[in-house]
């Protein structure tokens, strides 16, 4: 049996939600859309954090916010950045729930849950077929937010199958983090104040810090972080994880609430990308979209805000074009800031933390978050250059030259 759609959107994240978001909310005849997820329910497992942006239809979701920041290196010489845009946390169990209900609430629109595909899309007729676990779906665009099966088996700390590529390939860096919400008996936490990032000794195979994003007196999320060449599994952040909660909650008992994990890749080589896609296909009827498509800013691994500016057009020219928008590509000078900055710190990693606690000490706050957030000027791109150690970053940018 073989149903029908206008519109089929593979991959209910964080992406996928967002998109079917944004045509939920549209007045007039959105296009008949089927959005497949194979999890079988959502859970609490994620959060995103983002600085306060009027545009981000999610900011008024979050569940708690922080004015004031610090970031501590290896030394412990602390900079501490007071922000009049508060970084924002937006919890995953909230975020699935409000956009599961606007989606409901607009007949045109279909989620279900257990769906996967058993076998890529074909192309017949002017349909996209989806071979599924629940059988065939045909559709006349469609929009894939999958990661691509490289991407997955090094997220997850597999090996890789019948691949012709590796981690390195992928991308420049990895951001692999291992989370606690925790709960403390006695109040340990102070919810004003939040830290970006508390830097670990320097070492030659990755940036290490932790992060620690206090929600009340008692309960905090604390995140070890790495940076590096390869993505680490949760498995192997778990010693790191655990001695650094124990020293921040100077070794008083604390119940774990929930944990979050994964690898986020920064910097992402296109070219070997899409020789990872499940579909080499990307015409204006199949496009791509979410983090294995370049959601991610490069040098942050940030995602949430530019997958929501990606969602808001997507749906407009879905709309109004009649065909999606793929992933919106970075501007030329942001892609060559953020491959000239991942490229000193993979070549530099025992650098990383000076370079970060330089560029919060001697950058304007604002100007550094215009920068952070795709939204600076030329003045703030030079503000950040002209923060960062000016021989190495030379030096990186003569490389860079030469091998592009």
């Amino acid at each position: 049996m073989r149903s029908q759609y206008d519109l089929v959107i593979i991959g209910g994240g964080c992406s996928g939600l967002s998109l079917g978001y944004q045509l939920a909310i549209l007045e007039g005849n959105i296009p008949k859309t089927l959005l497949i997820e194979p999890r079988l329910k959502y859970t609490n497992d994620r959060t995103w954090c983002f600085w306060e942006d009027t545009h981000n239809p999610f900011s008024t979701l979050c569940m708690h916010h922080w004015k004031e920041l610090l970031v501590v290196s290896e030394d412990r010489e602390t900079v501490l950045i007071c922000t009049g845009r508060p970084y924002q946390l937006l919890a995953g169990d909230i975020f699935y729930e409000y956009t599961q209900h606007k989606i409901a609430s607009n007949p045109r629109i279909e989620l279900r849950l257990g769906i996967r595909l058993i076998k890529e899309a074909e192309y017949k007729n002017g349909l996209w077929l989806l071979t599924t676990n629940q059988g065939i779906i045909a559709s006349k665009l469609v929009v894939d937010t999958r990661p691509s099966l490289t991407s997955v088996a090094y997220a997850i700390g597999e090996p890789m199958e019948n691949s012709t590529i590796n981690a390195l390939e992928i991308a420049t860096l990895w951001q692999s983090f291992l989370g606690y919400e925790v709960e403390c008996e006695v109040p340990l936490f102070d919810p004003h104040r939040a830290t970006l990032m508390d830097f670990c000794d320097p070492n030659s195979e990755y940036v290490g810090f932790t992060y620690v994003l206090p929600i009340t007196k008692h309960i905090a999320l604390i995140e070890f972080t790495t940076f590096g060449a390869l993505p680490y599994s949760a498995q192997e952040l778990l010693t790191h994880l655990e001695e650094k909660i124990q020293n921040i909650t100077q070794g008083q008992t604390y119940q774990i609430k929930r944990t979050e994990s994964g690898s986020i890749p920064m910097g992402m080589n296109q070219d070997a990308l899409s020789r990872s896609k499940f579909n080499s296909t990307n015409t204006l009827t199949y496009v791509y979209a979410g983090v294995s498509a370049g959601a991610a800013r490069s040098a942050t691994g940030y995602a949430f805000q530019r997958i929501q500016k990606w969602a808001i057009e997507c749906a407009f020219t879905i709309v109004n074009n009649a065909h999606p928008a793929p992933q919106l590509e970075d501007s030329f000078i942001v892609r060559k800031m953020d491959s000239l900055f991942l490229n000193v710190i993979k070549n530099n990693p025992k650098l990383g933390p000076s370079l970060f606690v330089a560029l919060f000490s001697n950058v304007k706050t604002d100007r550094l978050i215009r920068f952070l957030t795709d939204q600076g000027s030329m003045m703030d791109y030079a503000a950040v250059v002209l923060a960062l150690p000016k021989r190495l970053f030379l030096k990186g940018l003569y490389k860079l030259v030469l091998h592009r």
